[in-house]
């Protein structure tokens, strides 16, 4: 824990308002935080989030909470019904397009035909253009199913999705989606680096955290993001390079 200040100050003395949903996500990785959540922890999605528990997605009233508690299923190996994750993703990429990369990465993890479709679809050699700030369905396919699929794609055409995804990075950042998370040590780390860095030397409208999160996405690629961050930011780096330490390991 030497190395995590931030972090090691946040679980002597823990701050409730920095915990985002990425961050309990990060947090499933890392038993000093867990040991810490699951005394402060009474929702039961944020609950799941961070692997402390279970939750039924189908129950869920919103939009948001089902498809909260789904990526909680999907990233803890909980069983849920293809056919109900396949409607999810539907309603969200119609309904709120920040939620679509969350659904289809649920499905990814728990429905074995979401992967071979994304798998097909990634392999035809055609970018669509990408509208600022919208998000389509390749870079859906890149965030959710780019950690099993990329590896199998021509280094160039694989490159070339990761281009097409960093065209997303600023709204994953400003949602807090941790959308990249899964993918970023099989995509192509120089364009990363370039889009990551640009982003952080001008990090416009991205909230609490955001700034954090795109630190530890430049560092699991190779980069470094230089300077020191606290508060949420500080939080969510450390919690990714706990995170980082557990699962390379």
């Amino acid at each position: 824990m030497e190395s995590l200040t931030f972090l090691s100050r946040w679980i002597e003395d823990p701050d409730p308002s920095i915990l985002s949903d990425a961050a309990l996500r990060l947090a499933r990785h890392v038993p000093e935080a867990q040991s810490v959540l699951g005394g402060l922890l009474a929702d039961p999605i944020q609950r799941a989030l961070a692997g402390l528990g279970d939750v039924d997605p189908t129950a869920c009233a919103s939009l948001s909470d089902r498809v909260r508690a789904a990526i909680a299923c999907g990233e803890g190996g909980v069983a849920v019904d293809a056919g109900w994750l396949a409607a999810l993703e539907a309603e969200a990429k119609d309904a709120d397009p920040t939620l679509w990369p969350l659904a289809a990465r649920a499905a990814v993890l728990l429905d074995e035909g979401r992967e071979q479709a994304a798998r097909m679809a990634l392999s035809i050699q055609d970018l669509p253009y990408a509208f600022p700030g919208d998000v389509n369905a390749v870079q859906v396919d890149v965030f959710s199913a780019g950690d099993r699929v990329l590896p199998a794609l021509h280094v160039d055409w694989a490159r070339k999705l990761t281009g097409l995804a960093c065209e997303a990075l600023v709204t994953d950042l400003r949602s807090m989606g941790l959308w990249a998370w899964p993918a970023l040590q099989v995509m192509e780390p120089r364009q990363l680096t370039r889009t990551l860095k640009k982003i952080l030397r001008r990090p416009r409208r991205i909230p609490p955290g955001g700034v954090g999160l795109a630190a530890a996405y430049l560092e699991q690629v190779g980069g470094s993001p230089g300077g020191t961050l606290s508060g949420a930011d500080g939080f969510i780096l450390d919690l990714a390079r706990a995170t980082r330490k557990r699962t390379h390991r």
